[in-house]
């Protein structure tokens, strides 16, 4: 974009947008860490939600969306994959 073809409140309106977007996940991350939730684990959570909405509109999860995300075990055991 130009400076010319843009007016101050766009400008503004697209920082208030990226700014919230970036509180959003701050929180997000706040919230796990308070709940003593990992990362993989919160990714886990959102692949089986998505997998729940992919299931109600009659297609597969694993073939739409992919294996979802593994959860390291203690060292030297494999990855854990928990589907419901």
């Amino acid at each position: 974009m130009c400076a010319t073809c843009t007016t101050a409140i766009d400008v503004a309106g697209t920082h208030a947008v990226i700014v919230a977007a970036a509180a959003a996940n701050g929180w997000e991350r706040v919230k796990d860490r308070l709940a003593g939730r990992s990362r993989l684990e919160r990714r886990l959570a959102t692949w089986e939600a998505n997998a729940e909405f992919v299931r109600s509109l009659g297609l597969d999860p694993l073939a739409t969306l992919g294996a979802p995300p593994a959860i390291p075990g203690p060292v030297g055991e494999p990855a854990v994959h928990t589907t419901g």
